[in-house]
């Protein structure tokens, strides 16, 4: 991308499109395409991967961030109405890369907004906020593809704040993002996910990859995704 096509998009109006259109038009979407010498995503996991999101990609966007954020926004609205919950009080949102996002949602839905932060691989709560009992709250991701990173989050907060309650629906409890990605879509116990985009993703190890039988190599995404976007361009 050039300064130019990054300046159109500052100005771009993604208003109309859905959530997979908006992450396209910021060049933060992947699907593999079995195009001629394309390349597939190496996970964090070591696992390999045909699909892959750079959210952040998108949300560095003003333009694009917001308007997600209404979108997402919008079906919270419509659950606490269809549940009748009239107080929702608290945005939390994890570290890094969730935080902003969060914070515009708390912007849309006329919330406080607090986030965890990161320390030796776990999401903690140092004590930068103060939440009075009773206080509701929703979880805000960006990308959620297991539960280990949420359900950090909601026991980094009630270990600080015991008194707190996050919002539930028959005894789940409800965190939103961007993008639901699991190995495979399943009723979680005690979470319901509620996201714009949904897609069930398998993750292979790298001896039974089947892109890698097909002679696709892997590689991590984020340092090469200017390559993985030109396979999209093809």
């Amino acid at each position: 991308m050039n300064i130019e096509e990054f300046r159109e998009l500052l100005k771009f109006n993604p208003k109309g499109l859905k959530a997979d259109e908006v992450l396209k038009k910021y060049n933060a979407y992947w699907v593999y395409g079995d195009k001629e010498g394309e390349v597939h995503a190496l996970l964090f996991t070591k696992k390999h991967s045909g699909f892959y999101c750079n959210v952040n990609y998108a949300l560095e966007f003003p333009n694009a961030e917001n308007y997600l954020a209404e979108l997402l926004a919008n079906k919270v609205k419509s659950l606490l109405e269809e549940h009748g919950i009239k107080n929702l009080d608290c945005i939390v949102s994890s570290s890094f890369a969730a935080i902003t996002f969060g914070k515009a949602m708390s912007s849309k839905l006329g919330v406080a907004f607090i986030f965890t932060e990161k320390k030796d691989d776990k999401q903690v709560l140092t004590g930068r906020f103060e939440l009075p009992p009773k206080t509701c709250l929703l979880q805000v991701e960006e990308l959620i593809t297991t539960l280990n990173t949420t359900k950090m989050v909601n026991e980094a907060v009630l270990k600080e704040n015991p008194d707190v309650n996050f919002f539930e629906i028959d005894g789940k409890t409800i965190v939103v993002t961007i993008v639901h990605r699991p190995d495979k879509i399943k009723n979680y116990p005690d979470y319901k996910v509620i996201s714009l985009i949904e897609k069930e993703v398998p993750n292979w190890e790298s001896e039974k990859c089947p892109l890698c039988e097909k002679g696709s190599k892997a590689l991590p995404p984020k340092p090469n995704w200017s390559l993985f976007m030109s396979y999209n361009e093809q």
